[in-house]
């Protein structure tokens, strides 16, 4: 008769190392670009060298590759994933309440928060300083980020105005209302001039801008307000 004998305990061989499960894989390529996000930031986009990247995620470069073919992809990843944690998607949006005015105040207020944010206004700043050598960052951070903001705004117009804006009149209302609203205090923000987050003065700013920006709208196009559900 054979005897079978066990390994003393804590002998036991360790198990094979398999692939990462989804969750582990999810979170080692959110390193990567939390690690780029403040590389890209401090250095800029051509000083942020591939090796820089896996040596601060404490990675190797094949496992960088197997998520991203360049580091034109990572600055890409980066990008979204700023706009989406900061700005959101129309999909996560909560419905704005009240009338077309409250919308506005409610979804311009969300647009401050995101645009103002520090990591926001550091990639934005990457991407213009490198603008002239590689323009399609700017492209991408415009895309990404504004044409984003600009959606969220050119539906309140198509479902609180009478008669309602077509598409395209749509669209140059939500880039006038960013404009007027939104870009003054992101582009002193981002020149340095004043800091980033919203207080409570950029809240009342905002506030007046949706006044005179409706009151311009309005005025100039013979359009109402649709009566509030």
């Amino acid at each position: 008769m054979h005897t079978v004998t066990h390994p003393p305990a804590g002998n036991s061989p360790a198990p094979k190392a398999g692939r990462p499960s989804v969750d582990e894989a999810a979170q080692l390529t959110q390193r990567i670009v939390a690690v780029a996000t403040q590389l890209f930031v401090a250095n800029g986009y051509a000083a942020t060298s591939v090796d820089a990247i896996v040596r601060g995620a404490g990675i190797s470069k094949k496992t960088l590759y197997a998520r991203f073919a360049d580091k034109a992809q990572v600055f890409d990843a980066v990008v979204e994933s700023h706009v989406l944690r900061h700005l959101g998607t129309p999909q996560d949006d909560v419905p704005p309440t009240g009338t077309l005015q409250e919308q506005l105040n409610q979804v311009g207020a969300r647009l401050l928060v995101g645009t103002l944010h520090a990591d926001v206004l550091g990639i934005y700043r990457v991407a213009v300083a490198e603008s002239l050598q590689f323009p399609q960052l700017m492209r991408k951070v415009f895309d990404a980020a504004v044409l984003r903001a600009v959606e969220q705004v050119e539906r309140l117009f198509l479902a609180g105005l009478v008669p309602p804006p077509d598409a395209r009149q749509a669209r140059q209302l939500a880039m006038h209302f960013m404009n007027c609203a939104i870009s003054p205090p992101f582009y002193r923000a981002m020149q340095g001039l004043e800091p980033a987050g919203v207080d409570e003065a950029r809240r009342a700013q905002l506030h007046t801008a949706v006044v005179y920006f409706l009151h311009g709208v309005l005025g100039a196009q013979g359009r109402s307000l649709q009566a509030a559900d």
